[in-house]
């Protein structure tokens, strides 16, 4: 069995990795309704076999 990382690696402490990490901006409900209407058009549209005849 041997270290998987020399001895002279500095260590990285539980502060470091938590400042590491950043969260992602939460959309609003207004985008997130537009975008789920916009997959169901394209899922309609599919299935239906292409744009409406209008």
């Amino acid at each position: 069995m041997y270290d998987m990382y020399p001895a002279n690696w500095p260590a990285v402490d539980g502060r470091e990795r938590k400042a590491a990490r950043r969260r992602r901006p939460v959309p609003n409900n207004a985008d997130r309704r537009a975008e789920v209407r916009a997959v169901q058009e394209a899922i309609n549209r599919r299935d239906n076999g292409g744009e409406p005849k209008k």
